[in-house]
């Protein structure tokens, strides 16, 4: 920084002041110049009067002389010349006085000359008084008087003009002196104050814009420049905050992007596990894009089986296999377990070398073991509901045997007991035929209850395909219920797989049992339609009576059915439609119009088929 300088308000206060100082002067010396030229015309008049005067005296004085000499009356004359004396010297005394009064002591050539003229004029006087001149000689002696008073004139014009002079010289100082600090501050104004609200202006302006790298130049220690210099202070601390600001927010928005893909993940972790929680290579994607979300290096998924810790599923990523061996890295290493009911399935392991896990790292990590841990222990569920379900179907072939069958052989063997007891009454040969007749029925309406249930619960699929097997199922029911089925069968780019129409053909034959059992029905349809992704709606309806909401000999018939629809990814539900009763002729599907009064049932199941070739892709939590 330059040395210190003055105040910008001293320096321009002093400017001021020398510009009010040099306009005083000025006018103050005017002001004296003129009033000390004040009466010099009136000395310069009275001085042409004393002129005129001389003349006069001169001419009276050559009147009264000649007249004096031819003895005539010179009174007059003499009174005329005594006259024109006294008006000069009251005029001379006037010029004396007021030049004593205009230089007071002053002892220049003008004042000189006036005592000069004053001396003159007393001799010439006096010799006129007396009269001892010749009008000649006294006009003489006038006209050299008159030279004087001229010469006095003169002087008075020279002083005036000399003072004049000096007025003028003065009056061109001050304009010099005037138009110099005029100079002089502009030119500190352009420099002192001028261009430093000019660099502060475009300080302002690059500030504004988010630009702090402008630094204004420091001229002078004074006010502008500790402003300057403020600016530039604060300009710097502004940079390094803006700086720093930008570091932060770009810190944040990074931070915010990468929490956003971590939602995204799981929320892509979660749907995927919903749909295929079994699923290798849906495993594999998963934990691929856990590493790269999560930034991890290394990230490793075991998966135990159930009760046991042989593993079904692993898969190791490491992005450093290439370059070197984890035993030359330092790395830090986190585990999470997987954990359903207390049972470990499992873990989750990731590797960040030199580094430790963020808080957001740590949180997606224990999210996503959270949702593996539920994928897992819902399939645990849905097989533990599948087993269940498996010893409700014995229990309801139990219940169909012992209502069936059991009721049957209870009622032969009453008929034999009673038979036996006529046979040793030695009863009439007609009752004993009667007995056996009834024994023969008896006997084979358990045959018919026995091929019924074997064919229910021991159904195998040997016709050439699903839509086959369904047509001899449809033959079958139609001579055992008396009904009117129509079969819409539309799966014509789908081939499930034996297992699936096992499982499909088996959920229609119960649902047809169910309605010659228990419907009461005379009409039944059969729609099997595709939708995307290999996903299929069956429906099986009726225009029978309706369900009725007590329990019903035929509700473990429904459990199996649910059972069925889970085992192929799917699920039953099973409607009440009303229908018109004047459309109970009509062919169709029923819906539902006004005055209905009879009730049909619709069993729908919506399922997945076709994914033959797709068992590699599947873990196995249940693997011993």
């Amino acid at each position: 920084m330059s040395a210190k300088h003055p105040s910008i308000a001293l320096i321009f206060g002093c400017i001021l002041t020398t510009i009010l100082f040099i306009s005083l002067a000025g006018m103050t010396s005017t002001v004296i110049i003129l009033e000390s030229s004040e009466g010099d015309a009136e000395n310069i008049n009275v001085a042409g009067s004393l002129r005129m005067y001389a003349m006069r005296i001169a001419l009276a004085y050559s009147a009264a002389k000649t007249n004096e000499t031819i003895s005539q009356n010179t009174t007059t004359d003499r009174q005329d010349l005594i006259n024109y004396i006294g008006e000069f010297d009251s005029r001379l005394l006037a010029v004396m006085t007021a030049e004593a009064a205009n230089q007071p002591g002053s002892e220049d050539a003008v004042t000189q000359q006036l005592n000069t003229i004053d001396t003159n004029w007393k001799k010439i006087r006096d010799e006129i008084i007396i009269a001892s001149r010749t009008p000649a000689e006294i006009t003489s002696r006038l006209k050299s008087f008159v030279s004087t008073i001229d010469g006095f004139v003169t002087l008075i014009q020279l002083r005036t003009e000399n003072k004049l002079n000096k007025l003028k010289t003065l009056l061109s100082l001050g304009i010099i002196t005037t138009v110099l600090t005029a100079f002089i501050v502009m030119w500190l104004l352009n420099r002192r104050i001028l261009q430093p609200l000019k660099e502060l202006v475009v300080g302002a302006r690059l500030a504004q814009s988010g630009d702090f790298n402008f630094r204004a130049k420091l001229r002078a220690q004074d006010e502008l420049g500790e402003v300057a210099l403020a600016y530039n202070n604060m300009a710097e601390s502004l940079g390094v905050l803006y700086t720093d600001l930008e570091a932060r927010v770009k810190e944040k928005t990074e931070e915010l992007q990468l929490r956003n893909d971590a939602l995204q993940f799981l929320n892509q972790a979660a749907r995927t596990l919903a749909v295929t929680p079994n699923s290798k290579s849906g495993f594999i994607k998963l934990v691929n894009a856990c590493r790269q979300v999560a930034g991890f290096h290394a990230i490793t998924l075991e998966v135990y089986g159930v009760n046991s810790k042989k593993t079904v599923f692993q898969h190791h990523v490491n992005i450093f296999e290439s370059a070197q061996s984890s035993a030359d890295r330092q790395t830090l290493s986190t585990r999470v377990e997987l954990f359903y009911e207390k049972q470990n399935l499992g873990f989750i392991e990731v590797d960040l070398p030199g580094k430790t896990l963020l808080p957001w790292q740590q949180q997606l990590l224990d999210t996503f073991a959270d949702l593996i841990s539920k994928a897992f222990g819902n399939m645990i569920s849905i097989e533990r509901e599948h087993r269940l379900l498996l010893v409700e179907e014995r229990a309801t072939i139990a219940r169909e045997l012992h209502d069936s069958i059991a009721q049957t052989l209870s009622f032969l063997k009453i008929q034999i007991a009673r038979f036996n007891h006529l046979i040793e009454k030695d009863s009439p040969r007609v009752k004993l035929e009667a007995v056996a007749l009834e024994l023969k029925e008896g006997i084979t309406i358990a045959y018919q209850q026995l091929r019924e249930v074997l064919t229910t619960f021991r159904l195998q699929a040997h016709e050439p395909g699903l839509e086959q097997a369904l047509k001899s199922a449809i033959s079958e029911y139609t001579q055992r219920g008396n009904l009117a089925i129509k079969l819409n069968y539309q799966l014509k780019h789908l081939s499930p797989s034996a297992n699936e129409e096992m499982h499909i053909l088996q959920i229609i034959r119960e649902a047809l049992t169910n309605i010659v059992k228990h419907a009461n029905a005379t009409k039944v349809w059969i729609n099997l339609s595709e939708l995307k992704d290999n996903q299929v709606i069956i429906q099986v309806q009726d225009d029978g009576m309706g369900m009725i909401k007590t329990p019903s000999p035929f509700s473990h018939g429904m459990t199996i059915m649910n059972e069925r629809a889970s085992q192929l990814g799917g699920r039953c539900t099973i409607t009440s439609t009303p229908r018109p009763v004047q459309s109970a002729s009509i062919n169709r599907p029923l819906t539902v119009t006004d005055d209905t009064t009879i009730f049909g049932t619709t069993v729908e199941v919506q399922c997945r088929i076709g994914q033959n070739g797709a068992d590699f892709d599947t873990i196995n939590p249940f693997a011993q």
